[in-house]
């Protein structure tokens, strides 16, 4: 997860995503100290909200853009988001896959290498290695994000 925020502008609706974005997790708007959940709505409804008839606070996307209504001059909206997995670079020779878990890299190098050099069993192999190591990574993260005591409804 990542977070990113963004200072809105009076009269101005439509606002850049964070480039490395992949979904949304949570938007959050501070209004005066006061934090306010927008609601989405789908775009055709986000058109007929710009009319300014009502103050209810709405968000929608667009084309890799959050479009929200109405917004106040200093408003600055917080986005909780899940972040795409960084491409491995001769700058940046390490992303968060490299370092926890570099045998997701080197399996599917090796699926790939023994498939253009058509050894078919080998690929089936390194296949199988690959995807244990793709799930064991999936469940390391499941567990991470899921952890902590179980939910309590309170009642009042």
């Amino acid at each position: 997860m990542n977070r990113a925020v963004l200072s809105l502008i009076e009269g101005t609706s439509y606002y850049a995503t964070p480039a490395d974005m992949l979904s949304i997790r949570d938007i959050q708007v501070n209004r005066d100290g006061v934090m306010i959940t927008p609601v989405y709505v789908n775009p055709e409804t986000m058109n007929n909200n710009m009319s300014g008839a009502s103050d209810e606070l709405v968000y929608t996307f667009i084309n890799n853009q959050i479009q929200i209504n109405p917004v106040f001059h200093a408003d600055q909206m917080e986005v909780v988001y899940m972040q795409r997995v960084p491409n491995l670079t001769a700058a940046e020779p390490n992303n968060v896959i490299a370092k926890a878990a570099p045998d997701v890299y080197i399996f599917g190098l090796l699926v790939e290498i023994c498939a253009f050099a058509k050894d078919t069993a080998s690929s089936e192999m390194w296949n199988q290695r690959f995807k244990g190591a793709v799930a064991e990574l999936q469940a390391e993260d499941d567990k991470s994000r899921w952890s902590g005591p179980s939910l309590r409804i309170r009642l009042g």
